[in-house]
Parts: structure tokens; C-alpha cells; sequence
């Protein structure tokens, strides 16, 4: 078997991604307690913090475990791998990513971050064109991801 060329699996992608995520955290140490919220307001945010973090790890860990064989580090899906529908992929079609947006979302605000929340913004505007990159794959690949892209949001339950 012939070895494909670096980054045509979509390497550059996942260094991208992990790039960004260490930024991300990074600025949220930096700048955490810079929203001017206090009393309920800062208890309000943190407890939104804290949901967002719980939704994150849910939808991640149910889309890592539910992936199953299947998972790989890159965006190109497996050679032997199947189109997984169910569990976490029934709420959106991409669980990790919005598991991964939802846990640093939650973390900025529940340090108070601005700048965190800006990064969660990018990091969404990131795995969104990351998932339309893949999806090209995933569509390629399997005959019936059109029909499940028309039914299951891509990152943002029942919203996006």
C-alpha cells in the first residue's frame, strides 16, 4: 500500500485544532474574572459555566465511545468504517467538536472570560469549516449521509 501524502487525511486539521484549543485555555488563565458580573449575576454565569462544561463532556464522551472502531484522530472516516447514526451522532453529526466547543465555552464563563468566550467563538467558526471539510468525506463515502445531514444539526442541538 502506498503511503498518502502528509496531510491528505486532513493532518493539518487536528494540529490546527490543537493549536487552538491550547491558545484558547491559555487566554482563559490569563484573562479569567475580566466579565464586570457580581452577585447573582456571577453566580448565574458561573452555573451556565458549569452546564456547558457537563453538556461538552457529555456530547464528547458519547460521540468518542459511540464512535466505537470507527474513531480516528484525522477528519477522512476509516477505509472499514461505518456511518454511526445513533447515541450522541442522533443529537448532532459532530459530537466531538461541539463537545469540545461547549466544554470551552463553559470554562470562560465559568472564569469570567471574555476572551475565552471570543476564543469558544472561534473555536466554533473552526470546527464548523473542519466539519464541512469532512463532510465532503463522509458524503464520498456513504450513499445515506445526505439523508442524515437533512435530519441531525451539525454542531448545536437543535439549533445549528
Amino acid at each position: 500500500m502506498a503511503s498518502e501524502k502528509f496531510g491528505a487525511k486532513g493532518e493539518w486539521w487536528v494540529i490546527a485544532q490543537v493549536g487552538l484549543i491550547a491558545i484558547a485555555l491559555v487566554l482563559d488563565y490569563a484573562f479569567s474574572e475580566s466579565l464586570p458580573a457580581a452577585g447573582v449575576m456571577r453566580a448565574g454565569v458561573t452555573i451556565l459555566g458549569v452546564l456547558c462544561v457537563l453538556v461538552g463532556a457529555l456530547l464528547l464522551m458519547g460521540g468518542v465511545f459511540r464512535l466505537g472502531n470507527n474513531l480516528t484522530a484525522v477528519p477522512r472516516p476509516l477505509e472499514s468504517g461505518q456511518l454511526v447514526q445513533s447515541g450522541a451522532y442522533a443529537v448532532v453529526r459532530h459530537p466531538i467538536y461541539a463537545g469540545i466547543f461547549f466544554g470551552m465555552l463553559g470554562i470562560a464563563l465559568f472564569f469570567s472570560n471574555w476572551v475565552g468566550i471570543l476564543c469558544a467563538v472561534a473555536l466554533l467558526v473552526f470546527f464548523d469549516r473542519k466539519a464541512a471539510r469532512e463532510e465532503i468525506w463522509l458524503t464520498e463515502k456513504y450513499a445515506d449521509y445526505p439523508a442524515y445531514r437533512q435530519k441531525v444539526r451539525k454542531l448545536i442541538p437543535m439549533i445549528y
